[in-house]
């Protein structure tokens, strides 16, 4: 019950407190005490009103009160008991009053409770506040300690702000009864126990919101004019924009200090519009309608936000969202968002609606109207084009959040001329169509939310299958070993690094020699390609072969999931039939399943399937003591970031990019997202000696995909387990942040890797092992500083290196440092490397479902490659067989 009421009542409270911190840190050149001071500011004046309805319902019932007052004395002296009750109910009941309207003298009290309860929470979990030093605050973090009297320490700053508080309750209660000033003062006193041992940081802010509060009430006193007010908020804003502006010494802080007084010096201007527009249309003077169009307004919004846009990413790919380290259920993710934002989207607008004047409800209503119509046209009209995302709703890069002028303007004028279709609507007697449009968008958006959640509910089911099937093997693989070597024979290892690029890999040795010395022997082909940019594409040819390439696919006439399955059996299917003891683990998409669904396997005797994705992830973090420690959010993050994606895709275009923060989502924490995604996939690698036997006396065949390429991390989450001067040695070799990222987890890969090929020399198995490294695809813009190889084309929007797979083998016997070919390949090459050469054992050679032989399938034609499977157009081919000549690529002409 406790997480329900924080959710709806404090969550959206501290994300607001932490964005506004959040910008002001980043404004005011990361001075802590600073942007404490603008968070301190902003919420003390957005709750300014609130707290002045909230007080007039307090004086409506201190008035009240003090009317009855004489009345109900005399009553209580006169009568006792049942007949009390009855005439003093009588009274109530002449006057519109009822014992319970007491509470309404507490209400200023009560909305203090939910700011205390986000701002404590929020400050006294914040890392930054540690070691920060602000003013005569030596350290944000800790109490400040400011007073030393008999060798005992005394914390200064809580005394301060209860002062102050009493000095501001004094004057607020000055014609109050006794009664409610003891309430106060006892107040004041219970904050000065609560805070007294906390963080000084948190104190600060709570003084300078008693400071504010001394100063608002100081001015309450006062009887001056609408105009002496005006005058004097212009006063404190000009004086609070020059010292910002000195402080911060930052051009976007004039432009934004500039903005507030041109808005603020306007405020007149925009009160009469705003009468006028209102008290123009007949809509408003229907306090019904109005009331009507909100709550269907904000209800839609909420349905939208909160379940549309959530369920929709979840449907798209149930087995993402399901049986994370976070959670087991994606209807438990459903679940939480739903509250975050019926509490960001319903239960706050709805409280300050009706603390609304009259006057004030009709602009509520528009404005919740216009955030509905926009907020439709961004999530169905303006979706983006931004890649693949992730189960931690992280993209590859936040480069794809970026929008053209053009694509920017054309968003913001279809905004406006939203805005205007409703202005015409309301004021040109169409109101009516307003509440119809917002009960139909409701309608809408609930039938979508129970199509969403039907899909959701039967991936569910199938997720659990294959979960249920994977444990009983993994069960089966904690007891036995999974990988099999033997000193006797002949040993086959292929490893599928999707995404991995080949033309890194120079790079890597180079800046890591202890890394390249564990790979002797290796010959690498950078001269290499894929068919297409993704594992469906890619993947195939990688598997089986020619006879799975896109343009195979285009000619195949039974189902693109079986041709799919057909390829990745050809390998193990080959090698088991030779008599090899074979392996494969985590096939990728298995049966066109996120978790692989190995069940393809089963007709074919002798192969072993096992998935060992997140395997030894708790051992992995208690060796790098990854968690709390490090101020990460610790396997939280999709539960917290599913609503903010929602306002992201709500969001006009240029905000996008702003709201991800590369993938933070606006967060005061180091961010996780994407770290155990990685950890998950890095972890069973780390630990592979554990699932390695080097004892079996036939000839064995492993063949293992990895995904560690595919999920980069950033150089600030590398940093909780890698040296300074590795991640150093990466920032030196990469030209972008992409490349940054990528090379970053690609280089922790072949480190881990390398560990592997060393236990492997130690075990009597690497000379008798013929090991291949290959990918499915590489990624797009890849560039690295001081490479041997140059992929900085000028044509950035064909994006080559996303075909420049890595493709490096070791034969049997080999030895000495990486040698490189440069002969013309592909990856579909791999199936005759696998398989060529072997004179002491028997390995066949042909596809065991075509019967055709690798080689005589090989293509030499012009190699075109494109997302054939998904859009039908071969959009890039290659021209020569160079791959790191930019004019030997081209689009294909539609």
């Amino acid at each position: 019950m406790a997480i329900i009421l924080y959710t709806l009542f404090i969550y959206p409270l501290e994300s607001i407190i932490e964005l506004i911190f959040l910008v002001a840190f980043k404004i005011f050149n990361e001075n802590v005490g600073g942007a404490i001071v603008i968070v301190s500011l902003f919420v003390n004046i957005v709750t300014l009103p609130i707290y002045s309805a909230a007080e007039a319902w307090q004086n409506k019932e201190r008035l009240l009160q003090k009317r009855l007052k004489n009345k109900i004395k005399d009553i209580k002296a006169v009568f006792k008991g049942d007949e009390r009750y009855m005439i003093l109910s009588a009274y109530y009941r002449q006057n519109n009053y009822h014992p319970l309207y007491s509470l309404r003298g507490m209400l200023g009290l009560l909305f203090q409770i939910p700011f205390f309860i986000a701002a404590y929470h929020f400050l006294s979990e914040l890392a930054l506040l540690q070691g920060s030093g602000f003013l005569f605050l030596n350290n944000l973090g800790k109490p400040d300690a400011l007073l030393n009297i008999l060798s005992y320490k005394i914390n200064f700053l809580p005394i301060l702000m209860t002062l102050v508080n009493l000095l501001s309750v004094m004057i607020y209660t000055k014609n109050f009864s006794i009664k409610e000033k003891i309430q106060l003062y006892i107040m004041a006193i219970i904050f000065l126990f609560l805070l007294y041992n906390s963080p000084s940081g948190l104190v600060f802010y709570w003084t300078l919101n008693n400071i504010f509060s001394l100063f608002k009430n100081i001015f309450a006193t006062c009887n001056y004019n609408k105009k002496i007010w005006y005058y004097l908020g212009l006063i404190f804003i000009a004086a609070g924009g020059v010292f910002f502006i000195i402080t911060a010494q930052k051009p976007i802080v004039i432009i934004l200090m500039s903005g507030i007084m041109v808005i603020y010096i306007l405020i007149p201007f925009f009160i009469r519009l705003l009468k006028y527009f209102i008290d123009s249309i007949t809509f408003f003077k229907n306090i019904k309608s109005i009331n009507t169009l909100f709550y269907f307004s904000i209800i839609s919004i909420t349905v939208l936000l909160s379940i549309v846009i959530p369920s929709s990413l979840v449907s798209s790919s149930v087995q993402e969202f399901s049986y994370t380290i976070q959670y087991q259920s994606p209807f438990y993710l459903l679940w939480i968002t739903l509250l975050q934002g019926f509490g960001f989207l319903f239960i706050w607008p709805a409280i300050l609606y009706r603390l609304a004047s009259e006057r004030i409800k009709p602009f509520f209503s528009f404005i919740a109207f216009i955030i509905l119509i926009c907020s439709v046209i961004n999530v169905f009209v303006f979706q983006g084009n931004y890649g693949s995302l992730t189960g931690f709703l992280s993209f590859s890069t936040d480069e794809v959040l970026i929008h053209s002028v053009k694509e920017n303007v054309i968003n913001l004028l279809s905004l406006f001329l939203g805005v205007v279709l409703i202005v015409v609507t309301l004021k040109y007697k169409f109101s009516q169509k307003s509440v119809f449009v917002s009960k139909i968008l409701l309608i809408s958006f609930l039938i979508l939310s129970c199509i969403n959640m039907v899909k959701i509910y039967s991936g569910y089911k199938n997720v659990t299958r294959l979960i249920k099937i994977d444990k009983k093997n993994k069960s089966i693989g904690h007891i036995e070993k999974v990988y099999s070597f033997t000193k006797t024979g002949k040993n086959v290892l292929i490893f599928m690094l999707d995404r991995m690029p080949g033309f890194f890999i120079p790079s890597i040795f180079d800046d890591f020699p202890k890394i390249a010395e564990n790979f002797t022997g290796f010959t690498l082909y950078p001269n290499t390609i894929s068919f297409g940019g993704h594992t469906y594409i890619g993947a195939p040819a990688l598997y089986g072969g020619y006879e799975y390439t896109p343009a195979a696919f285009k000619k195949n006439t039974d189902s693109n999931r079986d041709m799919y399955n057909e390829s990745l059996c050809v390998m193990p299917r080959l090698f088991s039939e030779s008599g090899w003891d074979t392996v494969i683990t985590d096939a990728s998409l298995a049966n066109h399943s996120w978790i692989p669904d190995n069940s393809i396997f089963e007709p074919y005797h002798g192969i072993r399937a096992l998935n060992m994705e997140g395997k030894y992830v708790g051992e992995w973090v208690q060796k790098h003591k990854i968690g709390v420690q490090n101020s990460v959010l610790p396997f939280s993050e999709t539960l917290r970031n599913t609503i903010r994606f929602s306002f992201l895709k709500a969001s006009p275009y240029f905000l996008r990019k702003r709201l991800y923060n590369k993938g933070r989502y606006l967060q005061s924490k180091v961010s996780a997202y994407g770290l155990f995604d990685f950890v998950a996939k890095i972890a069973p690698l780390e630990f592979i000696e554990r699932d390695i036997s080097t004892g079996y006396d036939k000839d064995c065949f492993n063949l293992i995909v990895n995904n560690v390429s595919h999920t980069p991390i950033s150089a600030s989450q590398a940093r909780l387990f890698c040296s300074d001067e590795f991640i150093k040695k990466c920032e030196d070799r990469s030209r972008n942040e992409v490349t940054l990222n990528h090379y970053i987890s690609d280089a922790y890969l072949f480190s881990a890797l390398g560990n592997m090929m060393k236990m492997l020399k130690e075990n009597g198995v690497y000379d008798n092992t013929r090991i291949i490294f290959v990918a499915d695809h590489a990624y797009g813009n890849f560039i690295l500083n001081n490479s041997i190889f140059d992929t900085d084309f000028k044509d950035k929007t064909l994006q080559q290196t996303y075909y420049m797979p890595i493709l490096m083998m070791k034969d049997f016997n080999a030895a000495g440092e990486l040698s490189l070919n440069m002969d013309f390949m592909t990856n579909a090459d791999v199936p005759i490397m696998a398989t060529d050469g072997f004179d002491t054992v028997t390995i066949s050679t042909k596809n065991p479902f075509t019967g055709k032989t690798f080689k005589e399938t090989k293509e030499k034609e012009e190699i075109i490659i494109g997302n054939i499977l998904e859009d039908d157009i071969l959009n890039i081919y290659l021209k020569e067989e160079d791959i790191f000549v930019e004019s030997n690529w081209g689009k294909v002409k539609q």
